[in-house]
């Protein structure tokens, strides 16, 4: 995890972002008792976890679906329908766990989940053909097949690998098959999805070893620890995490190496432990197919550096190593005005009156097509046409781009963003490829009047997260036609019939904005 990151894109001249009537974030369920999929009997009742949108249709959105829907993301019955097809067909487990009876909980399940099974990490869409996704939209082909892809980590083989499926076509049907994308090992296992189940469940005795040892480190640093079975950690409030060590695997190629970091949770909660840092890092080796030959090393505290744990708290005993901050750090209010939003000084003159709105005295410029998936829209705006979706992984997507019923595009989308520390200590070196996060499942819904104008129109996103949990995020991504206070073209000169008076010309200027904003960490 890391810093807050949001992130808009101006693609051919429209302004990225978006939002929805609704709004929260809800997670799908379906059927509850034990969490492997190929118990549930019967269809998946997600038509009664989903309630129809409170909001009426405003008149500027019709409800139609278009030819673009070939490039809809898969819907909740789609992504479960799918992983129940390969649960039942290949033995898979499935960790995610639905129930109509708790809408919208997700409660996760890990007991069956270790190192050694064969698990579906995450479902997402396979693009249709593009040369078959052309000739349809030309009017002159049928409609692609749909298929979905999967990623497997298939722990239990003699070796150990990770695997994509292409699975279709949709939806499920006797001619359904789970297809192979890559050779048997081509993922090798070092380069399985980052903390994935199994990992987590392998990574518990070298952790727990490794905090029993940073007990005295951490008691002098903080004041807590992370030791359940010592009375002294009992108020522990210390969030551990790790991150993919990109700079090392880079270093040793086939290596698995990942960064762990130490954060205070939020004094009032919430998500904004990064704020709270805990100067305390250390890596941990998952490279071998064997987690009891799994390890961690590169101790650090402080810019003073110690190979173990065993090593750290012995310099710590011996005075070899100098606690930072020690006061500071173990004060139960350590920066906790820093994740509060309540402004803490007094206002600015005249921020008490409320600021500028857009304003649309004729109404709406552009139009939305929603069809039957709540999750994406095409739109029309001034000649621009496009569709619009948020493709789970890496964001905001636009297909099939047209400007005056031109196609100037097919695709254009978000591929990933990274993000470069460069600062003291380790935390200052780390490396972050945000779509390992799922940049399109971090797009939470926005606020009205304040990620988007009060004029704006939303749409949802929905996603499968990293284990199988279904998120509903409503007003997610927002369209609307911004007023930019300036002109597009302009032109002074002087009106020689008319005294010479100085005459201005020009056409004021707009712009059509689809908006969201993915908080990655």
């Amino acid at each position: 995890m890391r810093g807050l990151s949001a992130f808009s894109a101006v693609i051919l001249g429209l302004l990225l972002i978006a939002t929805t009537c609704a709004s929260g974030k809800r997670f799908l369920s379906t059927t509850p008792g034990r969490r492997r999929l190929a118990q549930i009997q019967g269809s998946i009742p997600i038509a009664a976890a989903i309630p129809a949108d409170a909001c009426p249709t405003p008149a500027f959105i019709t409800n139609e679906t278009t030819t673009n829907a070939i490039f809809d993301q898969l819907t909740v019955d789609e992504y479960l329908s799918v992983a129940q097809f390969l649960v039942q067909q290949s033995g898979f487990i499935f960790a995610g766990y639905f129930s109509a009876s708790d809408a919208y909980t997700y409660q996760p399940d890990t007991s069956d989940v270790t190192e050694n099974n064969n698990t579906i990490y995450n479902i997402f869409l396979d693009p249709p053909n593009k040369a078959q996704a052309l000739t349809y939209l030309a009017g002159h082909g049928p409609v692609p097949a749909r298929y979905a892809q999967a990623i497997v980590i298939r722990g239990d083989r003699a070796v150990p690998d990770t695997m994509i499926y292409k699975v279709g076509p949709l939806p499920i049907s006797n001619a359904t098959v789970a297809q192979q994308l890559y050779r048997d090992g081509e993922i090798p296992w070092y380069k399985r999805p980052f903390g994935d189940r199994g990992e987590r469940h392998a990574w518990a005795p070298l952790l727990h070893a490794t905090n029993v040892a940073l007990t005295p480190v951490l008691l002098a640093c903080v004041g807590q620890c992370i030791d359940f079975n010592n009375p002294q950690c009992a108020n522990n409030t210390i969030n551990q995490w790790p991150e993919p060590n990109w700079l090392r695997e880079a270093q040793f190629p086939g290596s698995r190496i990942n960064q762990w970091y130490h954060w205070f949770s939020p004094p009032a909660g919430g998500s904004s432990d990064e704020l709270f840092p805990i100067p305390l890092y250390f890596k941990t080796n998952s490279t071998d197919l064997n987690p009891a030959n799994w390890f961690a090393f590169d101790f650090e505290h402080c810019g003073q550096f110690f190979n173990t744990a065993e090593e750290m708290a012995h310099a710590l005993e011996t005075q070899a190593m100098q606690v930072c901050n020690a006061t500071i750090w173990t004060s139960p209010n350590y920066n906790s005005l820093w994740s509060d939003d309540v402004p803490q000084g007094p206002g600015r003159p005249t921020s008490n009156i409320p600021g500028p709105r857009l304003y649309e005295p004729g109404g709406k410029r552009f139009q939305l097509w929603q069809g039957t998936s709540p999750t994406s829209r095409t739109f029309k705006w001034m000649g621009w046409e496009a569709h619009v979706t948020a493709e789970p992984w890496r964001g905001l997507q636009f297909h099939n781009i047209k400007y005056k019923g031109e196609r100037i595009a097919y695709e254009l989308a978000w591929q990933d963003q990274y993000v470069f520390y460069s600062g003291w200590q380790t935390a200052g070196q780390t490396l972050t490829l945000d779509a390992t996060y799922q940049i399109g499942g971090s797009e939470y819904p926005l606020r009205p009047g304040y990620d988007c104008p009060e004029t704006a129109a939303y749409m949802d996103v929905n996603v499968m997260g990293e284990w199988g949990q279904m998120y509903d995020y409503r007003g997610a991504v927002c369209f609307f036609e911004n007023d930019l206070s300036t002109t597009n073209w302009r032109h002074f000169d002087y009106d020689d019939n008319d005294n010479d008076e100085p005459r201005v010309r020009g056409i004021r200027q707009y712009e059509f904005v689809v908006r969201t904003i993915a908080t990655i960490g």
